[in-house]
């Protein structure tokens, strides 16, 4: 009987070897960096769906000194490769997550600190996203798999062993082996995420549906909820903000130079934080995160970052969407209320970074830091006046936002 377990377990031990050995030469989730097998699995089509697991080995394989950190809208809009990147580009990577909230950027934030040297960070913001304690964050996010003080990159790679051993992992590099398609792959070089998904939507559905489909889950979500519970910004640990502030405090102790900006969603998602009742906490929190960023509040540190706002009714915000049906037309900013296009994207680090004669409309982005003492007041009294006048401009946009609140409330 013993030598039948012995033969038993030695077969057992062949086979997680082999799996093992398989997953680590085919990488399909970029965690190892193995490249031997490159002529038959350098597409990894399945990196899309675990970029979450991929990502943070990305980052220690190449060592880049410029990230870009953010949600879903930054992996789709935020080019790592755009020229005005003040770090070049073979040394700058989009390690943004789909669903990250302010908590995972954080620990992505102390784990690219311990495995590279940063110099440039952009940060993007958004504060229904990822400063809603409620927002459970990104998918599948395993902490263990980060390097941080207490965490050692040992410890992080001995704790990526049971992926390496796991049947999904050796699942999936087979898959990666029997479809080597380039129009497979979502996700490029640099870490950011092309336009494969929308681009299939739009192609079936339209934009004006693609649109519809984005608000109508963020009403379908907190409007049936009481006002006080459709943004919660504070956990049992206190504000979310506190995640920044610690961000920052690292970034100044480390002289990382960030750049922070609050995203450019479109108008009509503008309009659909009016319709939840949430404008007065959007103001609220603007302020909020300007004064973190200038040394105040929960920050150790008092050395100033940048803040650069975004989200107001501007020339590119405001861009007129397709009629419903029509699955041809293209807009050239956005996919939908919540996701911009990555020219967009572009015209974002042009502002940011100041890039010289950028076309730029003097409407698009605002430096919090540059406004007079006491101005800021006035600045929100005016992205208030401007989207009074967006909604009269456009009262079939304000109709559409109407109709999907009543469907939210049940009407």
């Amino acid at each position: 009987m013993q030598h039948y377990l012995r033969i038993f377990s030695g077969m057992l031990l062949a086979v997680i070897t082999l799996a093992a050995a398989c997953n680590v030469l085919v990488d399909p989730y970029q965690m190892s960096g193995s490249t031997l097998l490159q002529r038959w699995a350098g597409l990894k089509p399945l990196f899309g769906d675990n970029h979450v697991l991929g990502k943070p080995f990305v980052v220690r394989q190449r060592q880049p000194q410029a990230l870009i950190f953010g949600t879903s809208r930054e992996n789709h809009g935020i080019d790592p490769n755009h020229s005005a990147w003040p770090v070049a580009s073979q040394r700058t990577y989009n390690l943004a997550m789909d669903a990250a909230n302010m908590a995972d950027i954080e620990r992505l934030f102390e784990h690219a600190s311990q495995v590279t040297s940063l110099a440039e960070v952009v940060i993007a913001l958004d504060f229904l996203n990822m400063f809603d304690s409620s927002v459970p964050g990104a998918d599948n996010f395993d902490t263990s798999l980060l390097v941080s003080a207490e965490h050692s990159a040992f410890a992080a790679s001995f704790n990526a062993a049971r992926y390496f051993v796991s049947w999904p992992m050796l699942r999936d590099s087979l898959a990666t082996l029997l479809h080597q398609d380039a129009g497979l792959v979502e996700f490029d070089h640099s870490g950011r995420r092309n336009a494969l998904v929308f681009e299939r939507a739009a192609q079936r559905f339209g934009q004006h549906h693609m649109f519809e489909y984005s608000e109508i889950k963020y009403l379908r979500a907190r409007l049936p909820l009481p006002p006080a519970r459709r943004y919660v910004p504070q956990d049992a640990n206190g504000p979310t903000l506190r995640h920044l502030a610690r961000i920052l405090d690292r970034a100044a102790a480390a002289h990382i130079n960030v750049r922070l900006y609050i995203t450019p969603v479109h108008a009509r998602q503008l309009e659909v934080y009016r319709t939840l009742g949430l404008w007065e906490a959007l103001e609220q929190w603007k302020q909020d995160v300007l004064a973190t960023a200038c040394g105040g509040g929960l920050r150790r540190t008092r050395q100033g970052f940048e803040v650069w706002d975004f989200a107001d009714y501007s020339t590119f915000t405001s861009e007129a969407v397709p009629a419903t049906g029509d699955t041809k037309a293209r807009m050239q900013w956005y996919w939908e209320s919540s996701h911009y296009r990555t020219p967009l994207g572009d015209k974002v680090l042009d502002r940011i970074f100041a890039v010289p004669g950028a076309a730029l409309p003097d409407d698009f982005g605002v430096l919090l830091n540059a406004l007079p003492q006491g101005a800021l007041h006035q600045y929100l009294e005016s992205i208030r006046a401007r989207g009074a006048a967006y909604r009269t401009a456009h009262p079939g946009d304000v109709a559409d936002l109407e109709r999907l609140a009543a469907q939210a409330r049940g009407l």
